[in-house]
């Protein structure tokens, strides 16, 4: 079964040949918009409305020929709302690779219904979801969230933000980029909604003396606990070295240095997350079984809901704000 699953990002603005904090973007405010082929100006309020413009010339497929993969906006689907603290839209997006041949079969009769060719690409539906802060007295707007939807191992972020950063560059002479999303957030957000397979720590008996390192006894010490019931007072412990730069985890009057756990998720898949490198972890959550319907895709409306729900989460946690 191909799992539904979201991967969260967050993002931000910079002008064209600045480098550091210099030159970032509040996503709240005017954006210049230039058409040197129209010779064109007009302005939008906000990023949010640079995106639905972005939206709206991408509704016919383009040919992404470097990844061999078709890709569209879906015009019937765009949803524009806000929340007490954000504005958001969700869309959805058609794309499909091809350029390989294959045979499509029935898994009943086993015959070959189609022959597919290399030029027919699979088209698959995928949701976007883009939320950014309202604006505030207290500071100015310069991250917002986007988060992707994926199939299996199918998703349409790399293509999307591709084509965006070509039209925002064409046409405000800015890059976005993006990035991991509150790891820390969403390792508590894995520990609330999914079960913990096995703990591994590891403690370092290497001492930086080669002398001492001679014989028996000396290297890293791995200890493994599985079938684990999970306490609040264990998983509290797990989010605190999470949390912590000079991470030291104390189990059974014993320190160690690093920690490993194994995860399943509510899918049923299982990742092995290592808790010493959590900002380089991909964050990708997999969708509750009842978001799924019979044909394999999300529910449209059981989708906007979570991704509001795993928005508000991250903004919790999260500041948008990045040059004070």
């Amino acid at each position: 079964m191909n799992d539904l699953s979201i991967t969260a990002c967050s993002f931000h603005t910079r002008k064209k040949n600045k480098k550091g904090i210099e030159g970032i973007c509040s996503l709240n405010k005017q954006k210049l918009y230039k058409n040197k082929e129209k010779n064109e100006e007009k302005e939008f309020p906000n990023f949010m409305k640079v995106f639905i413009d972005f939206w709206k010339k991408h509704g016919e497929y383009n040919n992404y020929i470097e990844e061999q993969k078709l890709f569209s906006f879906d015009k019937s689907v765009r949803i524009e709302g806000e929340e007490a603290n954000y504005v958001y839209f969700m869309g959805k997006i058609n794309s499909g690779a091809y350029g390989i041949e294959s045979e499509i079969t029935d898994i009943e009769t086993n015959e070959v219904v189609y022959k597919k060719k290399g030029k027919d690409a699979d088209i698959k539906p995928f949701y976007l979801f883009l939320a950014i802060p309202k604006k505030n007295e207290k500071y100015e707007v310069e991250k917002g969230i986007i988060i992707f939807q994926n199939i299996g191992v199918y998703g349409i972020k790399t293509i999307t933000m591709n084509y965006l950063k070509e039209y925002l560059t064409k046409y405000f002479n800015i890059s976005i980029y993006s990035g991991n999303i509150c790891p820390e957030v969403f390792f508590e957000r894995l520990l609330k909604e999914s079960k913990i397979n096995k703990l591994t720590v590891v403690k370092n008996n290497i001492s930086d003396d080669t002398s001492d390192n001679i014989g028996i006894g000396y290297g890293k010490q791995e200890v493994s606990y599985s079938k684990l019931i999970m306490k609040d007072s264990m998983k509290e412990k797990l989010i605190n070295f999470v949390k912590r730069p000079n991470r030291i985890f104390e189990l059974e009057d014993s320190k160690y240095d690093q920690v490993k756990v194994n995860v399943e998720d509510a899918s049923g898949r299982v990742r092995t997350i290592n808790l010493n490198n959590i900002n380089k972890l991909s964050i990708i959550e997999s969708l509750p079984k009842e978001i799924r319907m019979s044909n394999g895709y999300p529910d449209q409306e059981k989708l906007l809901e979570h991704f509001k729900k795993v928005t508000e989460e991250y903004m919790e946690k999260m500041t948008f704000n990045i040059t004070n």
